[in-house]
């Protein structure tokens, strides 16, 4: 069985893996019976939208996709959770199911007070009452896995106390491998096995761990604060870090109204159009800037106050990017731009998306034809977000899918739009993501960030130079111990003289760029009083004696031919 986390381990039982299958079995016949029914075309036979088998009536009838996520709500936190990602994920869903997906509500009947107040005791290894001065038994919101409580800390201060539903822990440790047994048996049916299950089921996996650790959540709170804007009117709410724990949170209570409550934005004045931009700035400055984001950013998560601040909550999922992800998103967008179909696959590879050989012909084919729809559009024009999602349904209908944070990065992408539509149905994203892009390209050029990548680069080469004889005399050892299986059937000592003369041939290339490098570097950087009198010699020195080098490569492959020439001849 499968450990649920590595500090505070939970083991998970045949019996209670029994009685969890029987449990999603007797929902599934219930919600399935409604799915099969909508596939089949037999609506009208078997009204649900009347209220018929316990639905909730309404006036239209219920959708493959909402039989799904009525199923997905039912089954509890854990699926509420799996759906809500893989709402994230259009690259896996039909976009129909993607959307359905986004408004799986993470809504639970409150925890009794007095087991809130246990779990309060336990993990502030005191009584609540020595800590909190005031403390609402009822919740101001009650979710799966936790609810959030109101109280005032001894010197005044109001917090939002957000604590851990009790037995949490242990039912999603128990899902984890109900899903795990799901994604082992999907995985066998061919149409399915492309997508990998079982690696998304691990994906989900350690997502929805970190969200159980609500130390991580504070960590992720004190480095957004770190990299917001201070010229932007936004706040993050402060972490009370001597309070917090896995179980129970400690932070700042700010009062606001809904960023999409546009009646009450006017009533405080706020400019919505302005709000749009701001938030856009935000989403995207915080993931092209600084690699790190809010990966959750619907509506129910901002909030403005009076003055017009706006406030980020819940960041118990968050996105990361590498600086390497980040210049090759950067590539990405100039080859959208350009409308090159072959540099924008090779960038998309380069990201991870998974293809496979034969189908790299036919992605840059569709990639062509996809890039010919938005040809001649103006930049300021063109929909990001039916770029994005057409991009993510393309790549689906090919059976590839990007990694779990670029895809994370794009619904992002997609919901800061949705939000800005809906405060200014005049808004583009394409104006704002285009300043961020141009920065980024200014950044990935500029004098110190090439000084910086030229030393990075010798390093490497310096440290290939030391290396590769080692590890081509190791590879020749393993090679003559006969630990590797190669059948060689030619002589070995000839063998062994070549790999040799390779060794000794990529030592001088790599101590000939090395030596490039270097002269370059020192021209960048090293600029003393008078140097412009004696760099030329400098440059004439390092550029002959990289010619001569070069020459003795030249020569001495030449010379390797020749020999093998002669031997074949013989």
């Amino acid at each position: 069985m499968h450990l649920f986390n590595d500090s505070h381990t939970k083991v998970v039982t045949r019996w209670q893996l029994f009685r969890r299958y029987r449990e999603i079995v007797r929902i599934m016949l219930r919600h399935g019976f409604g799915y099969l029914v909508v596939e089949f075309g037999l609506q009208r036979f078997v009204p649900f939208h009347k209220g018929w088998l316990g639905y909730s009536p309404k006036e239209r009838p219920y959708s493959s996709a909402e039989h799904l996520r009525l199923l997905f709500e039912e089954l509890g936190p854990t699926f509420i959770k799996m759906g809500q990602i893989l709402s994230t994920r259009p690259d896996l869903l039909p976009p129909e199911m993607a959307i359905e997906f986004t408004k799986l509500q993470d809504t639970a009947p409150p925890v009794a007070w007095k087991d809130i107040h246990a779990v309060l005791r336990e993990h502030l290894s005191r009584s609540p009452e020595t800590v909190f001065t005031e403390l609402d038994s009822t919740p101001e919101a009650s979710a799966s896995i936790g609810q959030v409580h109101r109280g005032i800390l001894a010197d005044g201060q109001v917090v939002a106390v957000k604590v851990q539903r009790p037995g949490v822990q242990q039912q999603i440790a128990v899902d984890l491998e109900v899903l795990r047994g799901i994604a082992r048996r999907v995985a066998q049916n061919p149409q399915f096995a492309p997508y990998e299950p079982a690696a998304i089921v691990e994906e989900f996996a350690q997502t929805i761990t970190r969200e159980l650790d609500y130390r991580q959540e504070a960590r992720n709170i004190d480095r957004y604060r770190r990299d917001i804007n201070p010229r932007e009117s936004i706040r993050v709410p402060m972490v009370f870090h001597s309070l917090s724990s896995r179980h129970v949170l400690v932070m700042e209570y700010i009062k606001g109204v809904r960023i999409d409550d546009i009646e009450q934005l006017q009533k405080l004045n706020v400019d919505p159009k302005e709000l749009a931009n701001r938030l856009a700035r935000l989403l995207l400055g915080t993931a092209f800037s600084k690699g790190f984001f809010h990966a959750d950013p619907h509506p129910g998560n901002f909030r403005i106050t009076e003055e017009g601040t706006m406030v980020l909550l819940d960041f118990g999922m968050v996105g990361y990017l590498s600086p390497r992800d980040r210049a090759v998103l950067t590539e990405l967008t100039m080859a959208m731009v350009e409308a090159d179909p072959e540099r924008m696959t090779d960038r998309l590879i380069d990201l991870g998306l998974k293809v496979k050989g034969h189908n790299i012909a036919l992605l840059e084919i569709e990639m062509g034809r996809f890039l010919n729809n938005y040809f001649d559009l103006p930049l300021s024009q063109i929909p990001m977000g039916e770029v994005l999602t057409n991009l993510l349904e393309l790549i689906r209908s090919l059976g590839m899918r990007l990694p779990a944070q670029m895809a994370i990065l794009t619904k992002t992408i997609l919901m800061a739009e949705g939000i800005g539509t809906r405060l200014d149905p005049d808004f583009h994203l394409v104006p704002v993501a285009r300043k961020f892009v141009r920065r980024a390209i200014i950044r990935r050029f500029r004098p110190d960030s090439s000084e910086s990548k030229l030393r990075l680069a010798s390093l490497d080469v310096l440290t290939l130079a030391e290396q590769a004889p080692k590890e081509i005399r190791h590879l020749v050892g393993r090679l003559r111990r006969g630990e590797m299986g190669v059948d060689i059937t030619v002589n070995d000592k000839q063998v062994i003289r070549e790999l040799r003369q390779l060794g000794r041939t990529i030592k001088v290339s790599a101590l000939t760029l090395a030596l490039v490098i270097a002269v370059a570097l020192l021209m960048l950087i090293y600029h003393p009083e008078g140097w412009e009198l004696w760099i030329r010699w400098i440059f004439s020195t390092g550029l002959v004696a990289a010619l001569l080098l070069l020459s003795y490569l030249l020569f001495s492959s030449l010379r390797n031919c020749s020999r093998r020439g002669e031997g074949k001849d013989l």
